[in-house]
């Protein structure tokens, strides 16, 4: 079974650091929606893992490396922003 699933990721993306932080937003999303009730909370914690998995799967992986670099430069700039 694991060299299935490698077999199968061969070419494909895999995860990175906006990966980890879609799929950690997603559940604590998940687990408000169960203590809240608020169903907007369960779509948007159901889209941002589509989106993990979309990315994880892709085989377009210039597209999703400059996605990486973007989100490391939007959490690098607001990490500087907040120790001014």
């Amino acid at each position: 079974m694991k060299e299935k699933i490698r077999q199968f990721m061969i070419g494909r993306y895999g995860t990175d650091g906006l990966n980890q932080f879609l799929n950690i937003a997603s559940l604590v999303l998940i687990l408000v929606y169960i203590l809240t009730r608020l169903p907007l909370l369960l779509y948007v914690g159901v889209v941002l893992l589509g989106l993990c998995y979309y990315r994880m799967f892709s085989r377009n992986i210039s597209k999703r490396t400059e996605e990486n670099y973007k989100y490391y430069a939007a959490v690098s700039y607001t990490h500087l922003r907040a120790h001014e």
